[in-house]
């Protein structure tokens, strides 16, 4: 008896070994299998992240660089061609859509300052008409074309007579107003082609193009009549002598401009108020 009781015992004492071995194997496996999950998941998750850096470090790099392209480009393009009206447009926006909205706003200004210093070298400020360098270039170009398409061109010198009597007895005032309206009426009364420059004082020059002596004539006569119905007070009214010379054949532009300046003089020593062609 005693030994079936210890068998009985110790088999359920093996049979509970038994039980808690199964328990243990049960929860390590879980345990196994819960860590390999997590190892899974996480491994997966910390690839993903790493991925998405990757891809969004190369797309910020690829980014920069092509910004950084563009304003190179650009930049290099406004120096090779002198071009400060140029806008840069980087596609972005973000810190170098703010850079290139700055260096925008730095070639608008460096354009404007140009646009004002060729202004200022080209014009004449009272009257707003060409000054002197810059008609004798314009001309020169147009007697050039003239001269490779054979055709006729004439040149007119104009003076305000007497002007020098108006700023004694009326002032400077008056007389910039008489030299500023002259201009203006000139301007206002010549064609599409032709221009206008103030050569010095109260003398003007006008180009023109395919016109004949004739017809460059015909222009002072109409432009002097033009000038007789200027009215300003106080002055009475004001004419204007005129010298028209048509260019010859391979004469310089100085060669012309003499002629005319001769034929201006002449209309001066004839009672003023009249129109006298170059001999």
């Amino acid at each position: 008896m005693w030994w079936n009781e210890a068998t009985i015992a110790i088999d359920l004492m093996k049979n509970l070994e038994n039980d808690i071995f199964d328990q243990i194997r049960h929860n390590i496996s879980e345990k196994i299998i819960y860590y390999e999950k997590y190892l899974f998941w996480y491994g997966t998750f910390m690839f993903a992240v790493l991925a998405i850096v990757t891809l969004l470090t190369i797309f910020t790099l690829i980014r920069i660089l092509k910004a950084l392209s563009i304003l190179i480009v650009s930049l290099g393009k406004v120096k090779d061609t002198q071009n400060f009206n140029v806008h840069i447009n980087t596609g972005s926006n973000d810190e170098f859509s703010k850079i290139s909205h700055s260096i925008n706003n730095l070639l608008d200004y460096t354009d404007k300052i140009i646009q004002e210093k060729e202004f200022l070298a080209t014009t004449d400020l009272l009257t707003g008409v060409m000054n002197r360098r810059s008609f004798t270039a314009a001309t020169q170009k147009e007697i050039s074309r003239n001269t490779r398409y054979d055709t006729p061109c004439s040149i007119i010198f104009c003076d305000i007579d007497l002007f020098k009597a108006v700023n004694d007895e009326y002032g400077h005032a008056v007389g910039d107003m008489v030299i500023k309206t002259f201009a203006n009426t000139l301007q206002n009364n010549l064609r599409t082609n032709d221009f206008i420059g103030r050569w010095g004082g109260e003398e003007f020059i006008i180009f023109t193009t395919e016109t004949d002596l004739e017809s460059a004539e015909k222009l002072a006569q109409k432009l002097r009549k033009k000038i007789m119905e200027i009215s300003i007070e106080p002055v009475k009214q004001v004419t204007c002598s005129f010298g028209v010379a048509q260019r010859l054949d391979n004469e310089s532009f100085e060669d012309l401009c003499e002629r005319a300046d001769k034929a201006l003089y002449k209309a001066k020593d004839s009672g003023r108020n009249c129109v006298c062609i170059s001999e």
